[in-house]
């Protein structure tokens, strides 16, 4: 994790005491937190989707080479709080967490992106390093799971992976880009979906899909 975002003590001139600070300066101080705070997912701990793309592109300059970035759509993970309960829905979010962690390594940056979605910065990684790095922690294929008494827990997520080069607002860029993959992969999921049950329904055997997005499976880790 990077330390950008973990203020533990305030120091003026030297001092950790803000006391005797002027008004201007506390406005300063606390738009400072603020911004801190806002980096920061609550209920994980992670970097926020800001707080990803804040330092992104810092983290990628530093080594002067790509960098790749890898987002997690773990869409069963809103339905499992109403299915388990809370209990499991927070286990299940701390495994999440540590794997996330474990990916991201010490150099690396580990951000929840949304309600169900997490990513993870790697520099100085090619797509082929990420995609090996990104199996020997979730599996092949990649999947989340968790040991019930009665019942093991397993979840998929949709995965896509790619490189960027250092420049600003590069990782801002790749992020949008995966984004809209991934909304297109889902859009062509939910179709094949109506069309397979469409098809049950006319008890005819169902046909293929034309107009698959092969494009995606390319860079899909899962």
């Amino acid at each position: 994790m990077h330390k950008d975002f973990e203020p533990t003590s305030i120091e003026l001139d030297g001092r950790e005491s803000v006391r005797a600070a002027a008004p201007g300066f506390l406005r300063t101080l606390l738009q400072r937190l603020r911004r801190a705070r806002g980096g920061r997912d609550e209920q994980t701990g992670l970097h926020s989707r800001q707080g990803l793309l804040e330092l992104g592109d810092r983290l990628v300059a530093r080594t002067g080479r790509e960098a790749a970035l890898a987002i997690f759509d773990f869409q069963d993970l809103l339905e499992v709080r109403g299915m388990y309960g809370s209990h499991v829905s927070e286990a299940l979010r701390k495994t999440l967490v540590e794997r996330l962690l474990r990916l991201a390594g010490r150099q690396g940056l580990a951000a929840r992106t949304g309600p169900a979605q997490f990513a993870v910065l790697l520099p100085a990684t090619r797509h082929q390093e990420a995609a090996d790095a990104i199996f020997g922690v979730f599996g092949r294929p990649c999947r989340l799971e968790l040991d019930l008494p009665d019942d093991d827990l397993v979840l998929v997520p949709e995965v896509t992976v790619d490189t960027c080069g250092p420049g600003e607002g590069a990782v801002w860029a790749l992020y949008e880009r995966l984004s809209v993959r991934l909304a297109r992969h889902r859009e062509h999921q939910e179709l094949r979906r109506t069309y397979l049950r469409r098809s049950r329904e006319r008890h005819s055997r169902p046909a293929p899909l034309h107009g698959h997005d092969d494009h995606l499976d390319d860079y899909a880790v899962s």
